[in-house]
């Protein structure tokens, strides 16, 4: 299995949707090569970066020929809002992290989230006139895993039948592993 982006995906549009009450129609994935919806919206950039979690990888030998290593990633998704009252609609997803309901769509997923940073409050010149938007950074954790399958079968049997120069140095023996 690789990283779970749908998952991700899927778990963040949920969430912002619960948390500021918004339509779906006003909550867009940024960089999808549309143009911007031209009333207040919400921009998810779901994986803005990722990286390797603080323990690494997990490797598990359950000795049956497998390998199973166990990553642990931390993913950053960045959500802004353009729009009037940005600063309130932010907050209401950054109080939604603490909302055990609002936020068990992550806990569905396997996945996990906290605040990765403050709100940050990016008014901005549009036009005429200034418009209002807001960011905040989401964690998001994932745990997920690779299988590696010894498909070679290497090994499964060693046998000595009792030629050559080890003849009279080793038993005849048969071992099945």
């Amino acid at each position: 299995m690789t990283i779970p982006t749908s998952d991700i995906k899927t778990a963040l549009f949920s969430f912002v949707e619960a948390a500021t009450g918004l339509a779906n129609n006003k909550i867009v994935f940024a960089h999808q090569n549309k143009p911007d919806p031209e009333t207040s919206y919400l921009s998810i950039i779901p994986i803005l970066s990722i990286k390797s979690g603080a323990g690494g990888a997990e490797i598990i030998y359950p000795g049956d020929g497998t390998i199973e290593v166990i990553h642990d990633r931390d993913i950053v998704a960045q959500i802004t809002y353009f729009g009037p009252g940005a600063m309130t609609v932010v907050s209401s997803i950054l109080d939604a992290i603490e909302h055990p309901v609002k936020s068990m769509v992550f806990g569905d997923a396997n996945l996990s989230v906290r605040n990765d940073a403050q709100i940050t409050n990016l008014t901005a010149p549009k036009g005429l006139s200034y418009e209002d938007q807001a960011n905040i950074d989401l964690r998001i954790m994932a745990r997920y895993s690779d299988g590696i399958v010894d498909d070679l079968d290497w090994f499964n049997i060693v046998e000595y039948c009792g030629e050559g120069d080890l003849a009279d140095k080793i038993p005849l023996t048969r071992i099945n592993l």
